[in-house]
């Protein structure tokens, strides 16, 4: 038994140790008897287990995180041999996390060594890796798209040209990925063909059948894109017979993806019955998971309501509001950190081109030193050629600084707007949940009903300023919306309207629209109702309870459609009036903040002009303010 031991022993250390493939990596659905096992083995054995582990959660966990990731890191240090696997394994838990960066450079690590080991299966994984981190991270401009299609097309050509299996089968899932990032409908064929084949290889080979998670869930996906909505059912139905045939973990999307499909076969009850298993899911109350979860809560809310069960629906409702709402918020954070990266990419380019034209104006220097000490004359005609050259050269550096104060000053703006404008409603956010806390837990349900007026009140404020904000960046670009078409103007009005009902009804104000409901006018949508909203928004600030609000509507005898927003409210100094007239009539040349802080008049300014319109205002103290537009009717 000694001798045995010994030899065991010797087996196990890392003096015998060997590189492992990433192909002879074992793959196990029985993640429990794994993990019974594992605290048992030493050294080598240890290892392989551990690998194990990682690759099984890889394809029959995705949901969860392994907890072997450290233990494989200490294996590492001890058998360097395997540095690869643990760099791949390490970028699934930064993946899993959200931390893509990261993600990245693991995997990229992990191929290099993949490379130098002649490890096909593994390089063609790092790369499926790559790609889908840079996918993810990106912002999905076609100029930072083709980084992804080369990871997939390289670990496709790399599949293609080996001889083992899983190479083969990432092969084509890195097919199937670089087809899936242009949704085209022709692209969705190419996958449905490609995953199917993948599938009968799958077949011929059941040492792989792990890998038929991605091509039934890529199978599931194509067709319920198609709205194929069988195809997409038998392939969701598939993909979940085989995950608890195997007693793995099931996804908490597929529960919803399914429900979502009887859905819309008003098939209630089987649809009732998905999104149960998605709520009861372990990870059906992560933080990341927060759109899906209102479409789970909706789909359930209307799978109930087609069955009849009405009172056991409007339990939901207020789930459907609370997700919808943080999905919301996500989607402003994600709009807002894309503004600022935008402008620090925008600052980086303009320090890069003064850089640039600084090293240019030194070479120019320094050729005319040279040349006048060689010839005078010909050194006169080239000094007067390069002085030319050289004042171009110091307009454009000027003219590149002035961009550069011009961003400053407008990221400085934007800053000043967040701290000054937001603080109060999200102070205000802050205070309030506090309250809604205290009147459940003192069940004063009247209470919460009036504070849900003041929670929503806050919002619109807050989507207010970040729509401006995205306006104003759009403006800076030259980007200015201008899509015209004949706009019938009263159902325009009326829903604007509709979004300050809440401030209308609780300061019983008098708003109305006057006018024909057929008028037209020729301007683009999306700038005429930013330029409405925030008239609107701006006469509400200052009505006094009762006060009045009257929107007209008519077309003037030179045919062109009359617009006037007039209210009774505070109104305005002549100071105050003469400042907002030259801002109207001057907002493509001023910044924020050069004269007051209204970022809305500037827009209201920049968009009527761009849609060939004039605007007036006139507004006396204590007597109210009207604010008159023209636009053009029609194309003619």
């Amino acid at each position: 038994m000694n001798v045995k031991l010994y030899f065991f022993l010797f087996l196990s250390s890392p003096l015998f140790a060997q590189y492992i493939a990433f192909e002879d990596i074992r793959v196990t659905s029985n993640i429990d008897s794994l993990r019974n096992v594992i605290p048992q083995q030493r050294g080598y054995s240890l290892l392989q287990c551990i690998l194990s582990a990682e690759k099984s959660f890889s394809f029959w966990y995705r949901d969860e995180a392994s907890p072997y990731i450290l233990l494989l890191d200490s294996l590492g240090k001890r058998y360097p041999e395997c540095k690869a696997h643990f760099y791949y394994f390490k970028a699934k838990h930064e993946l899993f996390d959200n931390r893509n960066e990261k993600a990245f450079q693991w995997s990229k690590k992990a191929f290099d060594i993949y490379k130098s080991a002649k490890d096909t299966s593994g390089m063609a994984s790092a790369l499926v890796s790559m790609g889908a981190v840079t996918v993810s991270y990106t912002m999905r401009a076609d100029s930072e798209k083709q980084f992804s299609r080369a990871y997939f097309q390289e670990a496709f050509h790399l599949g293609q040209q080996s001889s083992t299996i899983e190479a083969r089968l990432v092969g084509n899932y890195a097919l199937v990925r670089l087809f899936g990032i242009d949704f085209q409908p022709g692209n969705l064929n190419k996958i449905i063909a490609v995953s199917k084949q993948s599938l009968q290889l799958i077949n011929q080979n059941r040492k792989y059948k792990h890998y038929k998670v991605l091509f039934l869930g890529a199978l599931a996906m194509a067709y319920d894109i198609k709205n194929e909505d069988e195809a997409a059912l038998h392939y969701n139905l598939e993909w979940l017979e085989l995950l608890r045939s195997e007693q793995a973990s099931v996804p908490f999307v597929m529960m919803n993806n399914i429900g979502f499909v009887y859905l819309k076969q008003q098939d209630y009850p089987s649809a009732i019955g998905y999104y149960k298993q998605a709520l009861s899911h372990p990870m059906s109350h992560s933080t990341k998971n927060a759109g899906v979860l209102r479409n789970v809560f909706n789909g359930y809310h209307k799978a109930l309501i087609g069955s009849g069960s009405f009172k056991e629906a409007s339990v939901f409702a207020d789930s459907i509001y609370f997700y919808s709402e943080k999905f919301r918020n996500e989607e402003n954070n994600r709009v807002l950190n894309e503004l600022i990266v935008q402008y620090e990419t925008q600052k980086k380019e303009a320090q890069s081109r003064q850089l640039q034209q600084q090293i240019e104006l030194a070479t120019a220097r320094e050729r005319l030193y040279w040349l006048a000490g060689s010839i005078i004359v010909i050194g006169l005609i080239l000094s007067i050629f390069l002085v030319y050259y050289l004042n171009r050269k110091n307009i454009q550096l000027a003219n590149a600084n002035r961009e550069i104060n011009r961003l400053t000053k407008a990221k400085d703006y934007f800053f000043s707007i967040l701290a000054h404008d937001l603080r109060h409603p999200l102070n205000a956010y802050q205070d309030m949940t506090e309250l809604v806390d205290y009147y459940v837990s003192t069940k004063r349900f009247d209470a919460l009903q009036k504070i849900s007026k003041s929670i929503n009140q806050s919002g619109r404020k807050i989507r207010q300023l970040l729509d401006n904000l995205l306006q104003w960046a759009l403006s800076q670009q030259n980007e200015v919306p201008y899509q015209p078409k004949e706009l019938v103007l009263y159902p325009i009005l009326s829903n604007v309207l509709d979004l300050y009902r809440p401030i209308i009804d609780k300061n019983n104000v008098q708003a109305t629209i006057n006018g024909s409901e057929y008028i037209t006018a020729f301007v683009d949508e999306l700038a005429f109702e930013l330029i409405i909203r925030n008239l609107v928004d701006n006469a509400l600030k200052y009505l006094r309870p009762e006060g009045e609000l009257e929107i007209s509507i008519n077309t003037t005898s030179s045919g062109q459609t009359q617009l006037s927003i007039k209210d009774n409210g505070e109104g305005m100094t002549t100071e105050k009036l003469e400042a907002i007239r030259y801002m109207l009539s001057q907002a493509d040349q001023l910044l924020p903040g050069q004269i007051g802080r209204s970022l809305g008049m500037l827009l209201i300014g920049r968009f009527v002009k761009s849609n060939k319109g004039t605007i007036r205002v006139e507004s006396q103290p204590q007597a109210g303010t009207v604010f008159t537009l023209l636009f053009p009717q029609s194309s003619k």
